[in-house]
């Protein structure tokens, strides 16, 4: 028997998302949980299948969500992130893209471009 990952989430667990289509292959859920779990932090990432018609509405909808901290995004997702953004970093802007939507300290939200650093 294996031991969990992650703890069980409570009403404090912040929450992250990585959207795709598909998204069977993205192992960022599995890599930052482990590093959420070795930080101790309180904290998940959960991967969603979504189309790229009701991406608009879930982004909004996760958005609302007290607890939902950030999201990554795969294609075809990553130009729908940036409608979504309040900023936009410099290298998103450029890319008219972006892979990351992040929930500021003041509430807004930014969307980054990590592709080419990852690169």
């Amino acid at each position: 028997m294996t031991l969990p990952m992650i703890p069980s989430p409570n009403g404090a667990t912040r929450v992250f998302a990585t959207i795709g289509d598909p998204v069977v292959q993205v192992q960022a859920p599995h890599l930052m949980n482990e590093v959420f779990a070795k930080d101790g932090s309180n904290a998940v990432m959960v991967p969603f299948q979504i189309s790229a018609e009701a991406v608009g509405g879930l982004i909004e909808a996760l958005k609302s969500v007290g607890n939902f901290a950030g999201l990554l995004a795969t294609i075809p997702h990553k130009f729908e992130v940036l409608r979504h953004a309040d900023s936009v970093s410099a290298i998103a802007e450029a890319a008219g893209c972006a892979n990351a939507l992040r929930r500021e300290q003041d509430g807004r939200w930014s969307a980054e471009n990590f592709d080419g650093l990852g690169f």
